[in-house]
């Protein structure tokens, strides 16, 4: 075993994501989620664009909660959130992956938000199966 096997990213599950799957009662729900970084350039171009209007604010600590967030959930959408099954509204109707959907979803569950952030944080989730799998000889 080495460094590599335990650190090394797999770019390609970075910015195509994994799945993470979720059960409710006797239905998956799974979301396929990218990295929040690494080679997913597509977040960080994303974040930084929105941020872009906000870089005063930001750096003197001056942006607003409200503000922070709604970045972060269009960000989410539009570059983490890449696909999802088996999502349904409150009413249980299918809802169709989309980044509108996405924003409405994230922002109805911040719980849900929250957890989908963590995953898409979470290095282990980005390394390769070959070499996860050697990591735990």
């Amino acid at each position: 075993m080495s460094l590599y096997s335990l650190f090394e990213m797999d770019q390609s599950v970075e910015s195509e994501g994994f799945t993470l799957n979720l059960v409710d009662g006797d239905v998956t729900i799974s979301f396929v989620i990218a990295r929040a970084g690494g080679s997913n350039t597509k977040f960080s171009n994303r974040m930084q664009a929105l941020m872009r209007p906000h870089q005063r604010a930001a750096a003197s600590g001056q942006l607003k909660d409200e503000i922070a967030k709604e970045i972060l959930i269009r960000v989410m959408a539009e570059a983490l959130i890449l696909g999802w099954e088996n999502v349904a509204d409150r009413n249980g109707e299918p809802m169709e992956h989309n980044v509108d959907n996405c924003i409405k979803l994230l922002t109805d569950l911040p719980e849900l938000r929250d957890a989908i952030w963590a995953e898409a944080n979470k290095a282990a989730n980005f390394i390769s199966e070959d070499r996860e799998e050697s990591g735990k000889d």
